[in-house]
């Protein structure tokens, strides 16, 4: 879509980042003449209105925080089948991005970056609000290393769509505090545990777990010991490791209540490293491990016992569970419940996942029943000129075709209008209704409708054409035509008034519209009422329609797309009634004016 103008203002310049839902772009603000990013809302979720209205309703909250840390949401614009959001513009790159390539980082890098995200946060934490999605794939790194935080607050949305939180569900996964996938209420806590994870591969390169679905990554972060980021890369200090070990506990009373109370340990760790002084721990006790059942391997090694405390365990009867042990299963089962739980729900419910079929080259009522079949929904999305494929022939597929959507979602193809060139057809001889309806099955269009006298045909029938018959035109061209105004009268000595025919010539500008419209002209004279003219034109086209009136004085109506936009009357004062025998004069109508004279 790059190069494409949305709403005749934000031009798409750079793909930032291709997600599920959005695909992201850098956009220039035509009207302020500014940048912007735009996200462009992916089929099928452009379709759903209940999740464009709930995502209207989130922008106005957490999207509305102003911090240069925190993408601030300015709109969303729905054009037809497209959605859009504006934001403020983000330069720089995705966080997900950088850690894939540079990763790990120095301390003082990774410390400075996680403080800036921090900082982002606390506002939105001291406004009120959640963030949600506070992984490195909704964070943008500036040029001059300071972050901006995107989407905050969007998580709400998903839950409005039937499949968006299926979608995202592999992106948020290894972010998600245990709380949060066992069903609990998001709060300031569950974005300092997103945070933490953040940090932990800022410093390692890695994600604290490692899994293959996203059911699996939960469970790890429910169950499995809070890992140490300093036995990974050793450079990292202890009092760092502590920050990384607390931000990621798994209770959220033993974790950073929100992202200011995270900042205070950050910002002296921060200053000790720049001034060479090594990174103190937390300001609290180190975050105590969470007990495991014995059976999983990643579980931390239990304390050698003294030899007394070890005795009394070996003496107890068989039966005589330990206390920790029943603990430890009741929570592993609670956790592994509630992750069953969510997994069967996001399945059960989500749509069949099918692959796009190959439908390029398929006329497309052919095209429609293939993706019919597979339960998708068509788009024409345009249409292109092409000298190898017939016109209603499909050119392009978006998604490419081997693509996986789910069943119900939307299909965008563009179709071919044929070869550029086409040959005109022969139009004499036939009315103007008549020449409209072949010109446009060709793309082609009626310009000026003129009259002229012809002995020999019959008023209402065109008499010539131009370009003439058979001349090879560019689609779109438009062709002028000349009416038969009937056989000359027999001469009159002197005609009434109204009786005698005048030329009127009309000049009309189509202002004030931004679409292409059908202009319609009728005139009122002496012998009453009666359609001239009616042709589609665009914006600021000028159109001129010539036509014979009777009496020295006529009414012209001016219709854009059926409705009246303009009158204008007009006298015959100048030159000689346009009579049988007689030089066509009379009066020009110019409606090119601004007071009520026919320019709409």
């Amino acid at each position: 879509m790059i190069g494409t103008h949305l709403g005749e203002r934000y031009e798409l310049t750079t793909l930032v980042q291709e997600g599920p839902i959005f695909a992201t772009y850098n956009a220039k603000d035509k009207v302020l003449g500014r940048d912007a990013t735009v996200r462009v809302v992916k089929p099928p979720f452009s379709a759903e209105q209940r999740f464009l209205d709930k995502l209207r309703e989130v922008i106005k909250g957490p999207g509305s925080v102003e911090h240069p840390g925190i993408e601030r949401v300015l709109d969303l614009k729905q054009e037809d089948n497209l959605a859009y959001l504006i934001s403020e513009p983000s330069k720089g790159s995705v966080l997900a991005e950088r850690i894939r390539s540079l990763a790990p980082y120095s301390v003082g890098v990774s410390v400075s970056m996680t403080v800036s995200i921090l900082e982002g946060l606390e506002a939105l934490h001291s406004s009120g609000f959640v963030h949600g999605d506070a992984g490195a794939h909704n964070v943008m790194v500036q040029p001059d290393g300071t972050t901006r935080v995107a989407l905050p607050g969007i998580w709400e949305a998903y839950a409005a769509s039937e499949t968006a939180a299926v979608v995202m569900l592999p992106a948020m996964a290894p972010y998600l505090a245990p709380e949060v996938t066992a069903g609990e209420a998001l709060t300031p806590a569950s974005d300092t545990y997103s945070v933490g994870v953040m940090l932990f591969q800022l410093l390692t390169g890695q994600y604290p777990y490692a899994a293959d679905t996203p059911v699996a990554m939960a469970m790890k972060h429910a169950q499995s010991a809070t890992p140490s980021a300093r036995t990974i890369n050793s450079a990292v200090p202890a009092g760092l490791d502590d920050v990384v070990r607390r931000s990621m506990a798994k209770d959220p009373a033993d974790r950073y209540a929100d992202a200011g109370d995270m900042l205070e340990d950050l910002r002296r760790i921060e200053d000790n490293v720049r001034f060479g002084k090594g990174a103190a721990g937390a300001k609290t006790q180190p975050v105590k491990q969470v007990i495991v059942a014995p059976s999983d391997p990643e579980a931390p090694k239990m304390a050698e016992k003294p030899r007394a405390e070890r005795k009394e365990v070996e003496e107890r009867e068989p039966g005589d569970v330990p206390i920790w042990m029943i603990v430890s299963f009741t929570f592993v089962l609670a956790v592994a419940v509630a992750l069953i739980g969510v997994w069967w729900f996001f399945n059960t419910n989500a749509p069949k996942i099918v692959k796009v079929p190959e439908v390029r080259g398929k006329m497309r009522s052919d095209a429609e029943q293939i993706l019919n079949r597979r339960k998708l929904q068509l788009r024409i999305a345009g249409r292109e000129s092409s000298e190898k494929l017939p016109a209603d022939t499909v050119l392009k597929v978006d998604p490419e075709p081997g693509q996986q959507v789910r069943e119900g979602g939307t299909v965008a193809v563009t179709l071919s209008t044929g070869s550029r060139m086409v040959t005109l057809p022969d139009l004499r001889g036939k009315s103007q209704e008549e020449a409209r309806q072949i010109l446009t099955k060709l793309n082609l269009d009626l310009d000026g409708v003129n009259t002229m006298q012809d002995e020999k045909l019959a008023s209402g029938l065109i008499g010539r054409q131009a370009p003439g018959p058979k001349s090879k035109v560019e689609r779109f061209t438009r062709v002028n035509i000349w009416v038969s105004s009937g056989p000359s009268q027999p001469p009159r000595t002197n005609p009434t008034a109204a009786e005698a025919r005048y030329l009127y010539t009309m000049r009309i500008r189509l202002t004030r519209i931004t679409n292409p419209v059908v202009l319609k002209v009728e005139i009122t004279d002496a012998k009453g009422t009666r359609q001239i003219y009616e042709a589609e034109h665009y914006p600021n086209e000028d159109v001129t329609v010539r036509t014979e009136g009777y009496g020295p004085e006529a009414v012209f109506r001016i219709y854009y797309d059926g409705e009246l936009v303009s009158q204008v009357t007009k006298r015959a004062d100048e030159g000689s009634p346009a009579g049988a025998g007689d030089t066509a004069g009379g009066t020009t109508g110019d409606t090119t004016g601004d007071n009520g004279d026919g320019n709409p």
